[in-house]
């Protein structure tokens, strides 16, 4: 440290006289020299302690931003990736088809043929997208003789 001192100010005696006055007190106050010239090189070297440590400070800060904004980043593609679908995976296709009701056909029977366990959570998702689609109430079960669609999924592309 005392080579540092030299260094900057060039002179041997500023550094002794610092290092006496540092033993006394931690910090250097220019009211205690008779020399101005001596009491300018203090405040100047303590300003520069100051200044250093609040340009420490700020680095830590910055590095702990980009660290943060770094791990939200890694988060998120990992995130993605996670979710993405890999290219071995099938990938279905939605369909609709149009079907005649027959005599004792229902809407469950429809649902246990064309309701994909994948797709659908259970039959009665699968029934309501089905009244949805042929615009039918919630209570109203179909006729033998009309003609409804039915959404079904497959791998092969049409």
């Amino acid at each position: 440290m005392t080579e540092r001192l030299q260094e900057s100010l060039g002179t041997a005696k500023w550094g002794l006289m610092y290092m006496k006055e540092k033993k006394m007190a931690n910090t250097v106050y220019a009211g205690r020299y008779a020399n101005a010239s001596i009491n300018s090189e203090v405040r100047i070297y303590n300003n520069r302690l100051r200044r250093e440590k609040i340009v420490k400070r700020q680095r830590r800060i910055l590095a702990l931003i980009v660290g943060v904004i770094l791990g939200i980043i890694i988060m998120l593609v990992s995130t993605l990736v996670l979710h993405a679908q890999s290219d071995d995976a099938a990938i279905d296709y939605k369909y609709y088809t149009q079907v005649e009701v027959k005599s004792g056909d229902s809407l469950w029977s429809y649902a246990g043929e064309y309701a994909a366990e994948d797709h659908y959570k259970d039959y009665n998702s699968y029934i309501s997208e089905v009244r949805s689609i042929n615009h039918m109430a919630e209570d109203e079960d179909v006729q033998a003789g009309t003609t409804i669609i039915l959404p079904y999924y497959s791998p092969e592309f049409k």
